[in-house]
């Protein structure tokens, strides 16, 4: 933990020193309880975001078959700081404090100098799926579904998306696996590309409609093993009613999902299908896995 903490500090640090030139006595400076500390220089051309978030749960479980140990924990317990630069360039890196298994929500640079793209290296969420591209400060659950157990999640990766006002278009080609990650194997080693497009016909602020469609490809590195597993929608246990074991001689495997939400002022439904296909040698069977999830209706509140 320690020398991702450092790492944290030291790329903070960096950014920092590059947009001193930028910063100067007229440098506006704002305290904001949802956003954080903001500081922003007299000409615009420097942002600098600190902040964070402190999130805790807990579950008492009436099991039948497995037990389930009853706690409290500190779910999430996040550093994160943002700069952009020269109104082109943005910098982001949140890590946490608390999950041992991924310390690293994002650390990733991105460019903006062209109209309506964005470019981006480093390691962020690889583009698949609508409750995976959700932040865990909007979610609907304590937790995403079962079924994003097979969406690709973060990773490092080069990406490129595109947008209007009622489409977007984002992909990218992704490699290796999260930063400091112990588990030797987790199904993100290897390479893959990943896709998502997205069209919302009706998008005002009180009335959406929203379709999306996502793909993901991957082959997996030269130990040729694979694994899918998850809690039971809680991390307060650490037992996996879900999981596939460890998958041998796996060739390569693909992921497609449908998405869809609609909203109509405070009411809000969506979901998701999600289908992976799992490419074995000869001497293996194929293996294919499904999830999905709806989740509404839903009254919304505004923040």
């Amino acid at each position: 933990m320690m020398k991702g903490l450092f790492l944290y500090l030291c790329a903070t640090a960096a950014v920092l020193g590059l947009a001193l030139p930028q910063v100067g006595q007229t440098a506006e400076f704002s305290l904001d309880a949802n956003d954080g500390i903001a500081f922003k220089s007299a000409s615009g051309n420097f942002k600098a975001r600190f902040g964070g978030r402190l999130q805790l749960d807990g579950a008492l479980f009436l099991e039948d078959e497995t037990p389930l140990r009853n706690d409290a924990i500190v779910r999430r317990a996040r550093l994160s700081f943002r700069a952009d630069l020269f109104k082109v360039w943005r910098f982001s890196m949140q890590y946490d404090l608390a999950d041992e298994e991924e310390r690293y929500a994002s650390l990733w640079l991105r460019y903006s100098g062209f109209d309506n793209i964005d470019i981006t290296i480093g390691q962020f969420q690889e583009p698949f799926g609508l409750e995976e591209a959700t932040s865990s400060n909007n979610l609907i659950f304590m937790e995403r579904s079962l079924a994003n157990v097979l969406a690709p999640g973060t990773n490092v990766g080069v990406g490129v998306r595109l947008w209007d006002e009622h489409w977007s278009f984002n992909t990218g080609v992704f490699w290796e696996t999260y930063i400091e990650d112990p588990d030797p194997f987790a199904r993100r080693e290897g390479v893959g590309v990943s896709g998502r497009l997205t069209y919302a016909p009706i998008n005002s602020k009180h009335s959406v409609l929203h379709l999306g469609v996502s793909g993901s490809y991957r082959v997996p590195d030269d130990s040729g093993r694979v694994r899918f597993r998850t809690r039971p929608e809680t991390y307060v246990t650490d037992e996996r009613l879900i999981s596939t074991g460890r998958m041998k001689d796996v060739e390569d495997y693909f992921s497609a999902g449908l998405e869809a939400a609609a909203m109509a002022g405070s009411l809000m439904v969506q979901g998701e299908y999600i289908k992976t296909l799992v490419s074995r040698t000869a001497d293996r069977s194929d293996e294919s896995f499904d999830g999905a999830y709806v989740v509404g209706p839903e009254k919304r509140t505004s923040r």
